[in-house]
């Protein structure tokens, strides 16, 4: 069963704060450096690795948006569910 977001607000797992856009710009930077370094050592054709690190360069990008909008996550999932409500397919 998917949770709403509000449920990780409540329980704790996303703090409210203010919106922080260099906080944003800096997760973001971020993601795209490691999903570069997936991309590089996909050479290597390590695979538990390459997931590893492309899973949290997505992860990285879904909080980037999060800090935009005023929101930190501890939560994966809860990044995850903020991204499905963001309805991003709408933004492009």
């Amino acid at each position: 069963m998917v949770k709403e977001f509000e449920y990780f607000i409540r329980k704790g797992d996303v703090k409210v704060q203010k919106p922080d856009i260099n906080l944003s710009k800096a997760a973001f930077r971020e993601s795209m450096d490691r999903l570069e370094f997936a991309k590089n050592i996909s050479k290597l054709k390590i695979s538990k690795y390459i997931l590893e690190n492309a899973y949290e360069s997505m992860r990285e990008a879904a909080d980037s948006l999060l800090y935009l909008d005023g929101f930190k996550s501890f939560s994966h999932e809860a990044s995850i569910v903020y991204l499905a409500k963001k309805d991003l397919a709408k933004a492009i």
